[in-house]
């Protein structure tokens, strides 16, 4: 799933309840951005229970901001605990 807006973030965050949430802050221009990119696709195809997001770090410049992102790719791991829903 790609990431179109930080409320899209803040919605897809309700709803995880407590499952994992991967979020990969990529670009076009950099090259391991896109071998990551391929390889998340994988991974979520494979651990469909968990939600991948792919946040275009320059775009989503906020979100970046948010999640401390300096260089790209960038993979944060995110679990809301079932305590916090």
């Amino acid at each position: 799933m790609d990431l179109e807006s930080e409320e899209m973030l803040k919605e897809v965050l309700k709803e995880q309840k407590s499952r994992l949430l991967v979020l990969h802050f990529w670009t076009t221009w950099s090259e391991p951005s896109r071998h990551i990119n391929e390889a998340l696709t994988d991974l979520s195809q494979t651990y469909s229970q968990h939600r991948f997001i792919k946040i275009e770090a320059e775009e989503q410049s906020q979100v970046s901001l948010k999640y401390s992102v300096t260089a790209v790719p960038t993979v944060v791991f995110v679990k809301i605990p079932p305590w916090n829903t």
